[in-house]
Formats: C-alpha cells, sequence, structure tokens
C-alpha cells in the first residue's frame, strides 16, 4: 500500500546539528568562503526574510536554500536572525554581521585588484 509520509522541518534541529549558532566560528572567515555563501552576501539588503533572499538567488529549494546557503552563512558568523530566539518564526529575517559586511568589503577588494 502507499503510505504518506509527513515532514516537520524543524531549522532549531538543524542548527544543533552544525554545533549551533553562537556567532563565533573557529578559524577565520575569508575569501575561502564557500561560493554559496558569498552569493548569498551579495544579495543582501537590510534585513531580509527567508522568501525574499531565495527569491534575490532565484532558488525554489527550500530544503537545498537552507543547507547549502542559510545555515553555513549563519554557522560561519556572516548573517544573523533579527529573532535568535524563535528561529521558526513568521516574522523571522536576516541581516548581515559586522564579520559579513568585513568579508563583503574584503572580496570587492579582492575583485577590484584581479580587475573584474
Amino acid at each position: 500500500m502507499n503510505q504518506i509520509r509527513i515532514f516537520i522541518r524543524k531549522p532549531e534541529l538543524a542548527f544543533a546539528a552544525v554545533g549551533g549558532i553562537t556567532g563565533e566560528v573557529t578559524g577565520e572567515v575569508t575569501g575561502e568562503v564557500a561560493g554559496e555563501v558569498q552569493r548569498l552576501l551579495t544579495v543582501m539588503a537590510g534585513e531580509m526574510k527567508r522568501t525574499d533572499i531565495q527569491d534575490a538567488l532565484a532558488l525554489r529549494h527550500e530544503d537545498y536554500f537552507r543547507e547549502a546557503y542559510l545555515i553555513p552563512a549563519l554557522t560561519a558568523g556572516v548573517i544573523e536572525m533579527t529573532i535568535p530566539g524563535k528561529p521558526t518564526s513568521s516574522k523571522q529575517k536576516y541581516r548581515l554581521t559586522p564579520k559579513g559586511r568585513g568579508l563583503i568589503a574584503k572580496l570587492a577588494k579582492e575583485a577590484g585588484a584581479d580587475g573584474k
């Protein structure tokens, strides 16, 4: 017989699986940040909902976006939640951290030095 499976998404479990979100990351975030995280940083403008970031990146698959873009960016400390105590809030938004703004500036400087 066919069985229907229902999956309930719990982002807080995903955050716990990657060691939590503490705002600190071991090692220095440099140009070696994953391309997906760099791409996410380029579309960030103020505080944005997850759906707005996804739309700006032209990504349709929510799970892929979370695993490849959102969680790594949060873990690296380059973006942060506006409501960290409620990761599943419908009002949740994300914004750049000072570390994220610094990385954008560094990447822009490197791109300028490369003549891109």
